[in-house]
């Protein structure tokens, strides 16, 4: 669905949502009418829902400690260490 340079802009977006289409285009190496129109497209389509802040809760004084259990269907697709290593890459994670 999303090709390398569509992930490359996702990714930069993930990072800092109100970077402009200029640093965008200037750190992944792909022209910005490019990275314009593939986040417009990707907006059209769904694949990008909002755009939003992630505050730095550490900082307010609000730090979050969670213990979550994970079942882990032994005829999945992935391995369990493949899981692991999918939610250690999640966002707060």
């Amino acid at each position: 669905m999303l090709d390398e340079k569509d992930e490359k802009i996702l990714d930069e977006l993930k990072k800092g949502s109100r970077d402009s289409t200029a640093d965008i285009s200037r750190r992944t190496g792909i022209p910005r009418v490019t990275v314009h129109e593939r986040i417009r497209r990707m907006l059209a389509k769904g694949i990008i829902r909002r755009f939003t802040v992630l505050p730095d809760y550490k900082k307010l004084g609000l730090n979050t400690t969670a213990f979550v259990l994970v079942s882990y269907d032994p005829h999945a697709k992935m391995t369990q260490r493949e899981l692991a290593e999918k939610i250690s890459k999640m966002p707060a994670v």
